[in-house]
């Protein structure tokens, strides 16, 4: 069998589990509690008014927005640069330097989150820290307000589902790889590999938005992003970088285990960086090995991934990699041409540059292609999984 048996077709990706029984049987627990506790505090019997939906929708949506526009603070004045900001089913992301917004209805009940980059690595992880801290924060102010209103059917129903969301964000767990915020803080504030690998990754984040090269990248901190844990908080953004350094090495035996190792864990992780590391097996299986028919069969996986953010031209490099196995020269140059467009609309990022100088070499080289075999990433992983 093949070393990397997922990435070769040998094995299949692991299948996502939901655990639906568990949970709805969760839901039924604290609504039970919740109506007993109401009705022993004397507020009478509940009953289910013809607005009582879009009142609880309402509730949900005030909720997420005020602890994500906590976050949001928390991260500007903190010098971090918002990327994406989401509330349930409403998107907004920066592109090219532009805010764009998506109405993403699968994720109606899907929470939120605040994406951002740091602008410096001075004083890092103090600075993170208060980024983290500021969704709970905002979120016990609301608290406070809703016990200080005048007693009201969405007040009542705001102060629950806060509630309900402030404890969550304080029972540390993870979820596809995304740690919440009380088991950020705890990471942040304790000792071991998980710590020290989100510890590198912030600096080495930092670094990549100055423009930073992966080869200019501290060799210590790639190394502790490497280090295999049960614990798979923020591993995404490791791999990256990790893909990343393999390609600036023109290393592809690295590369292939990087790639087994991310597409093992596939399942664990969000859309867009799923999509992109099956992305980066399309390129991988193109360019070096020249197979057509694995570079389409993970595409094709790709592309049934469906991303909260999709750029235009996103798959292009992925084509690119198809039309270069197959001979077709002329248009594997278009493509990349498209693809490095698609590189420059992004925000600054050494790991992009590196990328998009290699496609340019590889663009050149097209011209004599028994000589453009090479190793490289996928920008499209790179970018994704760094949103993790």
């Amino acid at each position: 069998m093949s070393p990397t048996p997922i990435l070769d077709g040998e094995q299949p990706l692991p299948s996502r589990k939901v655990h639906w029984v568990p949970a709805l049987f969760l839901g039924f627990v604290i609504g039970g509690l919740l109506i007993a506790f109401e009705r022993a505090t004397g507020s009478g019997p509940i009953h289910l008014r013809p607005t009582a939906i879009a009142e609880f929708f309402a509730a949900l949506y005030i909720a997420i927005l005020v602890h994500e526009t906590g976050h949001a603070i928390a991260g500007i004045t903190a010098g971090f640069e918002l990327r994406a900001f989401m509330v349930g089913a409403f998107l907004f992301s920066k592109e090219a330097g532009r805010w764009r917004f998506r109405l993403l209805l699968r994720n109606l009940l899907w929470g939120g989150f605040t994406a951002a980059t740091p602008c410096s690595d001075q004083d890092l992880l103090n600075r993170y820290m208060r980024f983290v801290l500021g969704g709970p924060a905002a979120s016990l102010i609301l608290l406070v307000l809703t016990l200080l209103f005048p007693v009201g059917p969405l007040i009542r129903i705001l102060f629950w589902v806060n509630l309900l969301l402030t404890v969550s964000v304080c029972i540390p767990y993870t979820v596809v790889s995304l740690p919440n915020d009380a088991k950020l803080i705890l990471l942040l504030t304790g000792k071991g590999a998980v710590a020290e690998r989100i510890v590198a990754s912030l600096y080495l984040l930092a670094l990549d938005t100055q423009g930073k090269r992966p080869r200019d990248l501290p060799r210590a901190l790639i190394e502790k992003l490497s280090v295999a844990t049960k614990d798979t908080s923020r591993m995404p953004t490791a791999l990256s970088f990790l893909l990343s350094d393999a390609a600036e090495n023109n290393d592809p035996q690295q590369g292939a285990e990087i790639l087994e190792q991310a597409l093992a864990m596939n399942h664990k992780m969000l859309p867009d960086a799923r999509r992109g590391f099956m992305a980066a097996a399309a390129c991988y299986h193109g360019f070096h090995n020249r197979d057509a028919a694995r570079t389409e069969e993970w595409l094709k996986r790709a592309r049934s991934v469906k991303s909260n953010a999709s750029q235009r031209d996103w798959d292009s490099q992925a084509l690119a990699t198809t039309a270069f196995a197959r001979g077709d020269y002329d248009q594997a140059t278009e493509l990349l041409t498209r693809f490095i467009a698609l590189i420059d609309r992004q925000p600054t990022s050494g790991m992009l540059a590196a990328e998009r100088e290699r496609m340019l070499a590889l663009v050149n080289s097209l011209s004599d292609p028994s000589t453009a075999q090479l190793f490289t990433t996928s920008s499209n992983a790179v970018s994704r999984a760094l949103a993790q």
